[in-house]
């Protein structure tokens, strides 16, 4: 191989592996490799990185970026990952084709997968979905030219037809985005086969959606059996599921005023409140994760109390557990 091979090589693995960044674009990346492999950056020097020499380059210019993610451009720089599978085909489509159904994007990087960062996704498989039928009826590619300080922007835009993004991982910015665009972002950190996490989604919607569902398929909570908190009728605001996507949601962007606020747009029926954990005092937190616990609202008691029923919940307290309480 030629040296003039070998470079165009490696400057197309080094424009890859920049899309796999969503705060770096390709002269950011090139910055990095100067300082921790050399210049120029060939594919031998490549052969040796790790993601801790990414993270590390240029006094940590990518110190910020999703461990994930720098693993995934790690792996193109050495040449252990190619992009060279076909876009799936969507399916034929018209509006109004598949009754009480909604708008599900797919983050992907291969096939019918749900594998993709949100900045740096090659593409969104776009699903209109019922609780008896899924169609793939668009695949969206994106512009690796896409301006850095526009990129979460520009990509949302792509989505902002659909109600709801299935990813593997969204950094808080992207997801403040996301939510505006009036898209509910949904994070899958073990990926997995697309069809099958919407088949999930199915269940839900042919059940008991919860309001974040319902409000996304344009049904009233109520219209969905969800009861009234005005007028005490039984029905939950809260489930499982609905816990998961908070946790995603804190742990992607982390528990501060603006996360709330977040969640605050994406269940208005839900009073969430944020304090510290040792203000609590006594009960049970309905889930403990790394930085933070959650607590359910009682709606039956007359003074604020903790419950462990979702039917009884119409709020969740978001406390933050500090360093020498862990």
């Amino acid at each position: 191989m030629t040296d003039e091979t070998l470079s165009r090589e490696v400057a197309l693995r080094i424009g890859l592996a920049a899309r796999e960044l969503d705060n770096a674009d390709a002269s950011t990346l090139l910055r990095v490799l100067s300082d921790v492999a050399g210049l120029p950056p060939t594919a031998a020097r490549l052969a040796k990185l790790k993601p801790k020499h990414l993270r590390q380059g240029a006094g940590g210019e990518l110190a910020g970026s999703d461990p994930s993610a720098l693993e995934a451009a790690c792996a193109i720089l050495k040449g252990e990952r190619e992009r060279t599978s076909p876009l799936p085909s969507p399916e034929p489509y018209a509006e109004g084709d598949i009754p009480d159904s909604l708008r599900v994007a797919c983050a992907s990087n291969e096939g019918e997968w749900i594998d993709g960062h949100f900045g740096s996704c090659r593409y969104f498989l776009i699903y209109q979905v019922s609780a008896d039928e899924m169609r793939l009826i668009d695949v969206r590619t994106t512009e690796p030219s896409a301006s850095q300080e526009d990129k979460n922007a520009y990509r949302a835009g792509l989505i902002r037809d659909a109600q709801v993004l299935f990813v593997a991982s969204i950094g808080g910015p992207a997801a403040a985005k996301v939510v505006r665009a009036g898209v509910h972002p949904v994070k899958h950190p073990q990926g997995g086969e697309a069809r099958r996490r919407l088949e999930e989604l199915q269940a839900k919607i042919a059940s008991s959606p919860p309001p974040w569902l319902a409000k996304a398929m344009g049904r009233a909570a109520t219209a969905a059996g969800r009861g009234s908190l005005d007028t005490g009728e039984s029905g939950a605001l809260l489930d499982e599921f609905a816990l998961d996507e908070i946790v995603a949601l804190i742990s992607s962007r982390g528990l501060n005023e603006d996360t709330v606020d977040i969640l605050r747009e994406c269940w208005p029926a839900v009073r969430f409140n944020y304090c510290l954990d040792d203000e609590i005092g006594q009960g049970e937190p309905i889930r403990s994760e790394p930085g933070f616990n959650l607590y359910l609202v009682d709606r039956r008691a007359h003074c604020a109390a903790l419950t462990s029923d979702f039917d009884a919940a119409f709020g969740v307290v978001l406390a933050e557990v500090e360093d020498d309480e862990v």
